[in-house]
This record gives C-alpha cells, sequence and structure tokens, in this order.
C-alpha cells in the first residue's frame, strides 16, 4: 500500500508536471526561432494521459521538454542509464532508453496500450535499484 506521504509526493510530482505541460501547449508558432509548431492537441492530450498513468510508479519527477514538430518529451535519466518518452502531434507514444553500455533502442508504443510503458518503468526501475546497490 502506497503512504500517505508517498501520497502527497505523488501528487506533487503530477501537479507539477500537468502544470508545465499545459505551460508548453501554450507555446506560440515558431516557438524556438526555427519554424516549430506549437505543441498539438492530441499530443497534449496523450501527455496528459501518460503522465496520469505513469504517476502510479516510483519514479522521480520527468524533466519535460516541447519537441520541434509539436509534441512534448518526457525523460528521466540517472549515473546509469536514460528514458525518454515522446507524446507525438498525432498522438502516438515513442521511446528511446540508453543502457549502461551507452547503446540506444527506440520503439513505438502500440496504439490503446500502455503495456511496453509498463515495461520501459520496470526497466528503468531496476537500473535506478542496481545503481543504487553500487
Amino acid at each position: 500500500m502506497i503512504s500517505e506521504v508517498h501520497k502527497t509526493e505523488i501528487s506533487a510530482w503530477l501537479r507539477d508536471a500537468l502544470k508545465k505541460v499545459t505551460e508548453l501547449a501554450e507555446l506560440p508558432e515558431d516557438w524556438d526561432g526555427y519554424g516549430s509548431r506549437p505543441i498539438q492537441q492530441k499530443a497534449y492530450q496523450q501527455a496528459a494521459n501518460l503522465l496520469s498513468y505513469l504517476s502510479k510508479f516510483n519514479l522521480p519527477a520527468p524533466q519535460i521538454f516541447p519537441v520541434p514538430g509539436g509534441g512534448v518529451q518526457f525523460e528521466w535519466q540517472n549515473a546509469k542509464c536514460g528514458l525518454e518518452i515522446e507524446a507525438l502531434p498525432d498522438g502516438s507514444i515513442e521511446y528511446l532508453i540508453v543502457d549502461e553500455r551507452h547503446e540506444m533502442r527506440e520503439g513505438s508504443v502500440t496504439p490503446g496500450s500502455f503495456i511496453e510503458v509498463d515495461r520501459l518503468v520496470n526497466w528503468f526501475n531496476r537500473q535506478m535499484s542496481s545503481v543504487a546497490l553500487v
């Protein structure tokens, strides 16, 4: 069972992340000076869905960035590895993982299913646990 303290931390994490995504959704056309599109509605909706889903895991708060094509990227890193999950302008989801050997693997999440997201988060949490033990 999740403790009340942990629930409060999750609530703050989720609240802050949703606020950041909402702020990014207000970026204008050409927000980076290179003609980038603003965050698209489908990317915004998928990003909010992802954050709500991800908040059930014991993850640190992600770094959140706009993506030039109109998407939103979430990023987690530690001394050993990294995980990036991106909500694309059309609402689809892609990911990139970087392992301890600096090898990269990328892929797509099946529409309507967060099973791959579960696997990615579990992989990242295992890597974080092994860093803590070193």
